[in-house]
């Protein structure tokens, strides 16, 4: 095959030929084992052509891949060129090759595979596989008190992604797995969230990888806000999201991944003390921020195939639009099979809150998660002071799982000490009611990558 040479330079690793290899050879790996013992003509799937290929290439990797672009072909070979990035991908016969960055900047075009391994990428629904999605109350954080109660289904650990990579492609995940040794203990199930935005991202992605970012004060503090949709942010998150699910990916007690963000906090959808005309003079557009949030939940979701995840949602530059957009286009994506939900962590029983979201939430078909906005004590942030109606919002809402605070699971001193245990039994009957007894459903998942 002979697309276009690059000028020889010093090849170097290309974390984009590692995905493309290792993601084709268990994309092939997972079809085998799911047909194993099946009649092989009468389930084997139509191996995608050329196009099905590219067309999946730019769609799950825009950063390497940026279409659409046109095919072009040459004799016994058709590919694509990606002026932005350099990159080439091209088929010669069946088989797959790499060209440019992407590559190592290899002279030659890289062979990554054959169109046969690329099966349960391109067209996933082929290689469908359960995903356990949690239901029930988990706690917000861990609590020293709350292993022991009867109505604590799990936990949700936090880490900023700074601290498990502190420098570019060296990772310590020590802060999660510290978290861990108490759940594992009282074998408790777990779900993941990690913080970037300004508080959590690391300052080698600006200063040392020349990621834009725009100055703002979160809480009172100035801070910078990496932008979601710059090239190097989003390259970097999926590598962070390989790295993840390397560790924890295969994990059965794993439950949940929340979609890491570059919003105020990193992980929820606002962008409180973000001043939006800064944000479009650094080329903020809905269109972008669209568009950022599903590369993202891409990146997250082909990392961790298998999983449930979770994207975050608060109004955005004034309105609801936005986040019901990204709520829409998740759930019609067809490589995600429906495993990325819509989460609301400001459940507080109050209908006068971001209103118009509240109606975008109420009709979205796709499964909801929810996180408490507050400890039970604090009975101003709730409607009517009245802690409960968080429970009855989040059956209204047709939430599988809520994460209470640790307090309410707690007992003894500073805690909220069984007040609130009939609730938490009855939200966890409801949701056993309703989501609990389903056997694992069958959605559109590619094997992890590891």
């Amino acid at each position: 095959m002979h697309m276009p040479q690059e000028p020889r330079r010093r090849a170097r690793p290309a974390p984009g030929l590692w995905w493309v290899r290792r993601l084709a050879w268990l994309g092939l790996l997972a079809l085998l084992v799911l047909h194993t013992g099946r009649p092989r003509a009468a389930l084997l799937p139509p191996v995608p052509d050329a196009q099905a290929l590219m067309n999946w290439a730019e769609a799950a990797y825009p950063a390497y891949f940026p279409g659409p672009q046109p095919t072009l072909a040459g004799p016994g070979y058709v590919y694509r060129h990606y002026p932005a990035t350099g990159n080439y991908v091209g088929v010669a016969g069946d088989e797959v090759y790499l060209l440019g960055p992407v590559a190592g900047h290899a002279s030659q075009p890289q062979r990554v595979g054959r169109l046969a391994d690329f099966i349960c990428l391109v067209t996933p629904a082929a290689c469908a596989a359960p995903v356990d999605k949690p239901w029930g109350t988990f706690a917000s954080a861990p609590g020293n008190t709350i292993y022991g109660h009867p109505q604590l289904r799990g936990v949700l650990l936090r880490a900023a992604w700074s601290s498990l990579e502190p420098r570019p492609g060296e990772f310590d995940l020590s802060a999660i797995e510290r978290q861990l040794t108490a759940v594992r203990a009282a074998g408790k199930s777990w779900s993941l969230a990690i913080g970037a935005g300004g508080p959590g991202s690391p300052a080698w992605l600006m200063d040392g990888l020349g990621a834009a970012a725009i100055p703002y004060a979160f809480r009172g503090t100035p801070m910078r806000l990496p932008l979601f949709w710059d090239t190097v942010v989003q390259q970097r998150l999926a590598l962070l999201a390989q790295r993840l699910a390397q560790a924890w990916g295969d994990d059965p007690t794993l439950k949940l991944v929340y979609v890491t963000q570059m919003t105020a906090n990193g992980i929820e959808g606002h962008l409180q003390g973000v001043d939006m005309a800064v944000m479009k003079q650094a080329g903020y557009t809905d269109e972008r921020w669209v568009d950022a949030a599903l590369q993202a939940s891409r990146a997250f979701a082909q990392a961790f195939a298998g999983k449930a995840l979770a994207f975050e949602v608060h109004d955005v530059n004034g309105g609801a639009s936005v986040p019901a957009r990204i709520l829409e286009q998740l759930q019609q994506d067809s490589t995600l099979g429906q495993r990325v939900g819509a989460a609301v962590w400001w459940l507080s029983g109050r209908v006068d809150y971001q209103a118009a979201l509240l109606q975008v939430l109420a009709s979205f078909t796709g499964d909801k998660y929810g996180q408490v906005i507050a400890r039970s004590d604090q009975a101003s942030r709730f409607a009517e002071q009245d802690y409960r109606s968080v429970f009855t919002q989040g059956r209204q809402l047709g939430l599988r799982y809520i994460e209470p605070w640790e307090y309410d699971f707690g007992t003894g001193t500073g805690t909220a000490n069984g007040a609130w245990d009939a609730e938490l039994k009855a939200f966890n009957d409801w949701a056993a009611a309703q989501f609990g007894r389903q056997p694992a459903q069958a959605v559109a998942a590619p094997a992890p990558a590891r």
